[in-house]
């Protein structure tokens, strides 16, 4: 009763139009309700989209914001096979992380982040809550929402980022800070080489499949992408997909996309 009453009295203002940025004088991370700075879905590539959503919440578009099933699974996977625990968060819990929350572990803080979830998801849109999720994640240091991304590593609008520039972007989002100096140095270890295939390999596997289904290539867009995520088909990476698509080029021919990222700080 005390947490339907707790849920029930959230007011999350208007947020719709949260915005977040670094303030140039102080360096800290402000959030503020200025829609106009907002890069609407429309103006996004439908390759960011996809990459975000085959690597970082693969049913997004079908769960109420929290996927329990990937929930059961770490739980599963840590009491089974004594793996780290995992966060299993989805898209929509990353954006309250960012939005209202501070960077504190605790329980208290995980229960107001799944109360406060519930709560976006029945006020906004999937389109909505995805449009304020690019917009407000970091993508390296003092580099913060999609167009700032697309603009700083390749000198793009977001809607111009292609399907190998989307993988690099969406590569970064775990840990912004720490792989934005792999980009700067062009020097990938074999670890973070086999994240960055890994992620290439998710999307491209990803884009096979819409092809196969959609009937509104070549001019698709997010929303399309959207829709395509909120059938229930099995997404998983499957090698034949990779081998019959054209966009599965050689890694090295991959990896040459870093040459063109700036070597300055943002």
């Amino acid at each position: 009763m005390i947490l339907l009453l707790y849920y029930k009295s959230l007011d999350l203002g208007a947020i719709r139009s949260y915005y977040r940025y670094r303030h140039p004088a102080t360096g800290n991370i402000v959030t503020t309700g200025l829609k106009s700075q907002l890069t609407p879905l429309e103006e996004i590539s439908p390759y960011i989209t996809l990459a975000v959503l085959a690597n970082e919440d693969t049913a997004f578009a079908r769960h109420p914001g929290i996927d329990l099933l990937q929930i059961w699974q770490a739980l599963c996977d840590f009491i089974l096979k004594g793996k780290q625990l995992r966060g299993a968060s989805t898209i929509s819990q990353q954006l309250v992380k960012n939005l209202y929350l501070s960077r504190e572990r605790s329980f208290l803080r995980k229960l107001r982040e799944l109360i406060y979830t519930l709560k976006i998801e029945h006020l906004l849109s999937k389109a909505e809550i995805l449009t304020l999720y690019l917009n407000n994640i970091e993508f390296g240091e003092n580099i913060i929402g999609i167009s700032n991304a697309s603009k700083f590593y390749f000198n793009k609008q977001p809607s111009e980022v292609t399907i190998n520039e989307a993988v690099l972007l969406v590569y970064l989002i775990p840990n912004p800070i720490r792989r934005s100096r792999f980009f700067k140095t062009n020097k990938f270890g074999k670890k973070e080489r086999h994240i960055l295939l890994n992620t290439f390999n998710k999307t491209i596997a990803a884009l096979t499949r819409f092809r196969k289904i959609s009937d509104r290539l070549p001019n698709f867009d997010s929303y399309d992408i959207l829709s395509f995520y909120r059938m229930n088909i099995n997404l998983s990476n499957h090698p034949q997909d990779l081998l019959n698509t054209q966009e599965h080029t050689n890694f090295k021919v991959f990896l040459n996309i870093l040459s063109k990222i700036p070597q300055n700080n943002h």
